[in-house]
């Protein structure tokens, strides 16, 4: 038999109702060839195979309007990254979203300049390096949408980059009076001798030694 008489005769089993075991062979050499089969198909079963190929490739992907900005990704990464965030609610029908349906966009009217860095959360769970302001901005969209891993994030990262910048910051002269004002302060190590300390112990209301 040929392999337009097997098409034909398989085309025309699949139309009048297929067995269990034929539709299951269709569903195997579509998965594993589905270039090659798709152009050997009748137009019956071409659509048939297209819309296999939608139901589990394509259904999960999204397409967003955040504000104007427009982003493409998948149900898993909104639900699944934070899932008991109100993003996460959003996209399991527990929200109401407006979707455009001549364009296929779900809208979200928030400011959609970070919302770049708010997908990369939830698929990378990185937190991105940004400016204070930025980061401000960030937290903002964070808490709106109840990313409550992100704003922990933000957090640390923010609280880091303090401690950083308080271990870099050098004494000033008023640092330095305070601690030898301060009768406790004890500098170890530290030789002084030969130092002209005078305009320091004048600041201080002290005589020069």
């Amino acid at each position: 038999m040929t392999i337009e008489k097997f098409w034909s005769a398989l085309s025309k089993e699949q139309l009048n109702g297929p067995s269990a075991f034929i539709t299951s062979v269709i569903h195997g050499c579509l998965k594993s060839f589905p270039f090659f089969f798709c152009s050997k198909l009748p137009i019956s079963l071409s659509i048939h195979r297209m819309q296999i190929m939608k139901d589990h490739t394509f259904s999960s992907l999204i397409r967003l309007n955040i504000g104007g900005k427009k982003f493409c990704t998948t149900i898993d990464t909104l639900t699944q990254g934070e899932p008991d965030s109100m993003l996460a609610a959003m996209f399991r029908g527990r929200f109401m979203v407006s979707e455009d349906p001549d364009k296929g966009y779900v809208f979200i009217d928030r400011d959609g300049k970070h919302f770049r860095h708010i997908l990369n959360w939830l698929r990378d769970g990185v937190v991105p390096t940004l400016t204070d302001a930025g980061y401000s901005e960030l937290m903002r969209e964070a808490e709106y949408y109840q990313l409550l891993g992100l704003i922990e994030g933000i957090n640390s990262v923010l609280n880091k980059r303090k401690e950083g910048n308080e271990l870099d910051a050098e004494l000033t002269r008023a640092d330095i009076i305070k601690c030898i004002q301060y009768k406790k302060v004890k500098f170890r190590g530290i030789n002084f001798s030969g130092l002209d300390l005078s305009k320091l112990a004048s600041l201080l209301g002290l005589e020069a030694v």
